[in-house]
């Protein structure tokens, strides 16, 4: 995977801002290209985590897991209303005292 190509376009771009006088002195300079390394840094750290090959099981395992919380959490939270209820509609908001 070629992450640096797009790096490498910025840094041209920022030299030529800088022949053309768009960036006015050398630490702006110095300023943005050490932001853009720093940006490439986090890029390379986050290949290198590409290479640690996950077991097809872990996504599987953690899909299953949080569909069962929803559904569980969908049955679970609902309101049961039978004949022996002793309201048969639901209040939202205290009643008013007398």
């Amino acid at each position: 995977m070629k992450y640096w190509v797009p790096i490498n376009w910025a840094l041209a771009i920022v030299s030529d801002a800088f022949k053309k006088t768009y960036i006015g002195n050398p630490p702006s300079l110095t300023l943005i290209i050490r932001e853009i390394n720093t940006f490439r840094a986090g890029l390379a750290l986050l290949c290198n985590y590409d290479w640690v090959p996950i077991p097809i099981a872990y996504p599987q395992v953690v899909f299953l897991a949080v569909r069962s919380y929803f559904i569980i959490c969908l049955v679970s939270r609902q309101y049961l209303i039978g004949d022996g209820a002793p309201t048969r509609e639901m209040v939202c908001y205290p009643k008013k005292r007398e």
